[in-house]
């Protein structure tokens, strides 16, 4: 009987397709970038082929919807990348990932610190009386502050509507395990996320 097990099918497949001995192009990324994927495959065994498209996905939602390239007349694209790293267990999934977008979870961090400071004093004049910010020299009503994110995850349909409301230049959805995500579908509601997040 054929072995059907996950890691033969996909052996089976990278060798029909010629692809069991190809490498990741890593010499498309600027130089710096390079060093980074060869530094990190180096020093702390992060597979090249994970290493090398959690940077790009990284770049891609830095860059977000700042920039777009015009593909043709009347086609632009933007830098939307979706991607999931497959592999058996215990190969090293998870770390090359986590590291690419650390920056971004930093950048998150530094903005929820700016946020709490922003809507305790927001509340803080929210409640004030007319005459007492007449007396502070505060003419208008304050604007509520927004939160500003790069990072999302476990969230439901809805409130990803409003986070992107307020995220015009893009978020990513980063969930650990593919088939936790999967798994998450529906269950605050029985609406079709499938669908939403297509």
């Amino acid at each position: 009987m054929k072995n059907t097990t996950p890691p033969k099918i996909v052996q089976e497949y990278l060798e029909n397709f010629g692809l069991d001995k190809s490498e990741f192009p890593v010499h498309i990324f600027p130089k710096q970038i390079q060093d980074i994927i060869l530094s990190t495959n180096e020093c702390i065994d992060y597979p090249i082929d994970y290493i090398a498209p959690s940077l790009f996905f990284s770049c891609a939602v830095a860059i977000g919807n700042t920039h777009s390239i015009e593909v043709k007349k009347g086609w632009e694209e933007t830098a939307i990348l979706y991607m999931a790293i497959v592999g058996s267990p215990g190969i090293n999934k998870t770390h090359p990932l986590a590291f690419a977008i650390s920056p971004l979870l930093d950048k998150d961090i530094e903005a929820n610190e700016v946020y709490k400071k922003a809507i305790a004093e927001y509340d803080r004049i929210a409640n004030m009386s007319k005459k007492e910010r007449e007396e502070e020299g505060i003419s208008d009503f304050p604007i509520e502050p927004q939160l500003k994110k790069y990072v999302v995850s476990d969230i439901t349909p809805e409130s990803l509507s409003s986070i992107l409301s307020i995220n015009a230049r893009g978020i990513v959805y980063y969930a650990d395990e593919l088939a936790a995500w999967f798994n998450n579908f529906n269950r605050y509601n029985k609406g079709s996320e499938e669908q939403t997040m297509q």
